[in-house]
């Protein structure tokens, strides 16, 4: 995202957001660091902010969609939270990406039988263009 909009350590932007009705609200943010990821959707118009910020500005305090920690607090104890582990929550992308290799192989084998047919057909019922030699 910093690639895309240009943006650099120092650079000041305006970051709007929707409060817990749901009314839009705006502040400028002050950009403080920048990393690299691999993941399109880790890396997709995301801030990275700390939590107690996220629920002062938008008035939900004590909720998230998703609250990373590091490995040695995977067993924090973080009231009704539910923790899961990065293996429970990578399990769904993986079951995605399996299938896609799957589909894929079928497809290649799907179209190796096709020019195998097209081959034997064309060897033993020659088309016209052959008969006209």
């Amino acid at each position: 995202m910093a690639q895309s909009a240009q943006l650099k350590i120092g650079d000041e932007v305006l970051m709007r957001w929707r409060d817990r009705k749901g009314t839009f609200d705006a502040g400028n943010i002050t950009i403080v660091d920048i990393f690299d990821t691999h993941v399109p959707t880790v890396d997709q118009s995301i801030i990275w902010m700390p939590i107690d910020l996220i629920w002062e500005i938008t008035g939900l305090e004590n909720e998230a969609t998703y609250y990373l920690v590091s490995e040695q607090n995977e067993k924090l104890n973080i009231g009704s939270w539910i923790l899961h582990s990065q293996d429970d929550l990578l399990t769904e992308l993986r079951g995605m990406i399996a299938v896609s290799h799957m589909v894929a192989a079928s497809c290649m084998e799907f179209f190796c039988v096709l020019h195998c047919l097209q081959f034997l057909i064309h060897k033993c019922y020659p088309f016209s263009e052959d008969k006209k030699k």
